[in-house]
């Protein structure tokens, strides 16, 4: 079993810290990287050095333009995880790093509750230690790590072992190395959904950028370093209010790649926070513009579920346990939809039926 199997190699690798007499000074009380770093870590989903340049599909004249709130939610599917990078020991001038994370697909039923794919559920942990480094210690340690048959990554990559003496650089490196390990994980666990679940109709929701070429796929990227909109574009993309989107555009993100089809929603209200509060980019592939026009997308309660509205059981949560030993651990929370807004672009106006008994995020 996974959680006895990790217990007991963390058991291993704090008892041999302990008779080997290594200068590691242990942290018992730090904070997960993701707190340090939960407003402005790396963007994954954004490699590339150079703007890709955007064509507009939709009118470029009215940028921003309100959306719908639907009753039709098709996605069936969605892939969810977690992660904790959690600082283990000291060495001399830097920390030495574990990160873990699990991931799995997560499966809407027809009354709005949900269950994990069978056989997407997945476990990983990695230490992330450097490979060239002159303490003595850290070289035991990860010749302990090695031995152990343990996955190790290296932070330090081409940079100098002069970067190690600087403590918060080498903290940024080693999240940063830690995400990438992560996003590695869930194209796995992707990967295995679609060899398991590729063929058939219902579209999923990947958290972050989309991957691969699945017409059926959506991209939820919820944070990101760089905007691919400019000028007077960007400009009305901060003050965009919520419940409205911007025009879609098409873009090719790497040189001879697939084209992708994309668009910013604003979830919620930002008046007197950051512009970029509330603020997610979709993306579908270019060659599935076709199959959206009928589609309804409610990420408003996939991102908090508090604010979801708790119409019949839609309301409810479908949970992935944290497999790990630490108590500090949480578990991978995914509120399914009770409210709708819709991921395809739409023009129709929206109305307030104060009589009607049509109830407004209800989950069929």
């Amino acid at each position: 079993m996974v959680t006895a199997s990790y217990a007991a190699r963390q058991l291993a690798v704090q008892r041999h810290v302990n008779r080997s007499g290594l200068d590691l000074r242990a942290i018992r009380s730090g904070e997960p990287l993701e707190l340090t770093y939960a407003q402005g870590s790396p963007a994954v989903e954004d490699d590339g050095a150079a703007r890709p340049a955007i064509e507009w599909i939709e009118d470029p004249g009215r940028i921003v333009r309100a959306v719908d709130r639907g009753e039709s939610i098709p996605i069936r599917y969605f892939l969810d995880g977690a992660q904790r990078t959690v600082p283990r020991f000291v060495s001399s001038t830097f920390p030495v790093v574990e990160s873990i994370f699990a991931a799995a697909v997560l499966e809407r039923e027809p009354r709005g509750l949900g269950k994990v794919c069978a056989g997407t559920m997945d476990f990983q942990a990695i230490w992330i230690v450097p490979r060239d480094c002159p303490d003595p210690d850290v070289r035991q340690f990860r010749a302990m790590l090695e031995a152990q048959e343990i996955e190790i990554r290296d932070p330090l990559g081409e940079l100098g072992s002069e970067t190690l003496d600087d403590y918060s650089r080498m903290e940024s490196l080693i999240y940063d190395v830690a995400l990438r390990a992560r996003a590695e994980h869930e194209e796995r666990v992707y990967d295995r959904w679609c060899a398991r679940f590729g063929g058939c109709d219902d579209w999923i929701v990947l958290d972050g950028r989309l991957r691969g070429d699945n017409r059926k796929a959506i991209g939820l990227v919820k944070s990101f370093s760089r905007h691919y909109l400019t000028g007077p574009s960007a400009a009305e993309l901060y003050r965009m209010p919520e419940a409205h989107r911007t025009a879609a555009f098409r873009m090719h993100k790497r040189a001879g790649g697939d084209p992708i089809t994309g668009w910013y929603l604003r979830l919620r209200d930002a008046s007197g926070l950051d512009p970029r509060h509330g603020l997610v980019r979709i993306e579908v592939s270019g060659k599935s513009s076709r199959r959206l026009k009928s589609m309804r997308f409610p990420p408003r309660c996939w991102l908090n579920g508090a604010h979801a509205r708790p119409a019949t059981t839609a309301g409810r949560r479908c949970s992935i346990r944290s497999i790990t030993s630490s108590r500090r651990s949480s578990a991978i929370s995914t509120p399914i939809p009770a409210a709708g807004m819709p991921l395809v672009p739409t023009d129709r106006k929206r109305h307030d039926h104060g009589g009607s008994r049509r109830t407004r995020g209800t989950c069929r």
